[in-house]
């Protein structure tokens, strides 16, 4: 019997010391995390200024001086200029994303999807109306727990997808919601040109694109923006699509306190292709 007991206070002792090393580690995991977020936030701010004196610099070389330079001598302006303002993108999406991760601090507050929604229509108003986008959105939305710039970065990131994505058709997206058990189900589903389902997963790391920059323009981190402020919500976002079959985008935030707003997205009548349900 004192045998089985000095076993038992063994084994106890071991699982104690496992457990104490496990915690030590996920300590210097997450001061490392937290170390190297601090360095690509400050690395990414830093850029900016001299990315962007690149760009204004080349532009002035350019207006100034291009009667000075051939053909190639203006290509290569010209590329200089291109890659200026391409790596001023990469650094705006990579602050936003360094933002999410450290928005530990955000103030709880309730948004209304319905006015985040009209506001991704003015900002994306060019855009839907050059390549004849229709949008609806499939009854009313809710107000749901986050803060409304960030439920507007996720909607925003989808419907750029939905509609440079498309096929030779019109784009057309449905937006909805439904609410389920502990949570609101957001859809968002177009008729573009679809994901391979080997890629399902890997189209929300930051950096992974699937098309040559040159055929669909942006930095390959909006979704991985997505997945981040989802996440830090305690939701998740995932695709369902097959290749020339569209694309339908979920994401799910928790409804601790539900409450469903009555009020519509304020859509200008002057829209045509905007349509307010289906």
């Amino acid at each position: 019997m004192r045998a089985a007991n000095e076993d038992l206070q063994v084994e106890v002792a071991e699982r104690r010391r496992a457990e104490q090393r496990l915690e030590k580690r996920a300590q210097e995991l997450a001061r490392s995390n937290a170390d190297l977020e601090q360095f690509a936030y400050s690395a990414s701010h830093d850029l900016q200024e001299p990315i962007r004196n690149v760009a204004i610099s080349a532009q002035l070389l350019g207006r100034e001086h291009s009667g000075n330079l051939d053909s190639e001598g203006r290509d290569l302006l010209n590329a200089v200029i291109a890659n200026a303002h391409h790596m001023e993108r990469l650094i705006r999406d990579l602050l936003e994303y360094t933002h999410v991760a450290r928005a530990g601090g955000e103030p709880e507050e309730m948004a209304d999807a319905n006015q985040v929604m009209a506001t991704v229509f003015e900002m994306l108003e060019p855009t839907i109306r050059n390549e004849r986008a229709e949008i609806a959105i499939s009854g009313p939305l809710p107000s749901v727990q986050i803060p409304a710039f960030r439920l507007q970065l996720i909607f925003q990131n989808l419907l750029s997808n939905a509609i440079k994505y498309r096929t030779d058709a019109a784009p057309r997206i449905v937006v909805s919601a439904t609410q389920q058990a502990g949570h609101w189900l957001f859809s968002v589903e177009d008729n573009g040109i679809g994901i391979d389902p080997k890629y399902h997963e890997r189209i929300f790391g930051i950096f992974k694109r699937l098309h040559a920059k040159g055929r669909y323009p942006g930095t390959g981190i909006g979704l991985a923006i997505c997945k981040r402020i989802v996440e830090h919500r305690g939701g998740r976002i995932w695709v369902e699509s097959e290749i020339g079959k569209g694309a339908k985008f979920f994401f799910t935030i928790p409804s601790d306190r539900p409450k469903e707003s009555g009020q519509r997205a304020q859509i200008d009548d002057r829209k045509p292709q905007i349509l307010e349900d289906v």
